[in-house]
């Protein structure tokens, strides 16, 4: 799951970079919520894989 991980932390940090950081062009930036909302979906679903396939997580033996 190293690449999933890796994918969605690159994704993740792209899409704040290029949200708020002040040395990106202006026709760069992302400013509206339905731009981010697909893109924060897909990393979140990637970093929530390794958890929600995780067998020993999802028996829920205590």
């Amino acid at each position: 799951f190293k690449f999933s991980m890796i994918f969605s932390l690159i994704a993740i940090a792209g899409t704040i970079i290029l949200a708020v950081a002040p040395f990106v062009p202006h026709d760069w930036r992302i400013t509206d919520f339905v731009a981010i909302l697909p893109m924060a979906t897909v990393a979140a679903s990637h970093f929530l894989l390794p958890l929600a396939l995780n067998p020993a997580l999802m028996t829920f033996s205590w």
